[in-house]
């Protein structure tokens, strides 16, 4: 698994455009997948997974091997992998509503074809459509704002009535 992960994030971080053109058939359509050469450092099945990743999940994609590099971690040390798991999931969740904050100004366009692809990929696009149908826009911007502040607060662990009470260094109140 940790092996599969690193795979994952290596063609992750190699991901290219180059080879999306080739995936979707817009370069290249006429060749065999076999015969192209593709950018990304795992080859073709590195493409793929970053092709698949990248367009179901947008920049959360880097958290599929961070999960993955976790799931190994359990199996040789679950004392370690308990330590890290409720911090990696808060780290996932502000990623998330960060990304959804940030596709809300996409989905309310009024010219969605001029757009960049949304930063959350398919899914944080259908979720940001759906949290902008039940709240509105606006509604939508306040809510994902306020709930990355607390969810901020809960994953640093500082709250500003404990920095009142308890000296924290370089932390003014």
């Amino acid at each position: 698994v940790f092996v599969l992960s690193a795979l994952v994030l290596v063609s992750l971080v190699a991901h290219s455009g180059a080879d999306d053109r080739r995936i979707t058939g817009e370069v290249d359509s006429q060749l065999n997948p076999f015969e192209i050469s593709y950018h990304n450092q795992a080859g073709m099945l590195g493409a793929y997974f970053s092709y698949l990743l990248f367009t179901l999940l947008g920049w959360l994609a880097f958290f599929v091997p961070l999960g993955m590099m976790f799931v190994s971690l359990r199996v040789f040390s679950s004392a370690i992998a308990v330590r890290f798991e409720p911090h990696s999931f808060l780290l996932f969740v502000i990623s998330l509503l960060g990304t959804m904050l940030y596709d809300i100004h996409l989905v309310t366009s009024e010219f969605p074809l001029a757009a960049p692809d949304p930063a959350g990929g398919l899914v944080g696009q259908k979720l940001t459509e759906m949290a902008v149908k039940i709240a509105g826009e606006t509604g939508s911007y306040l809510i994902m704002a306020g709930a990355i502040v607390v969810l901020i607060l809960t994953y640093t662990s500082i709250s500003p009535l404990l920095a009142r009470l308890v000296a924290i260094p370089g932390l003014e109140y």
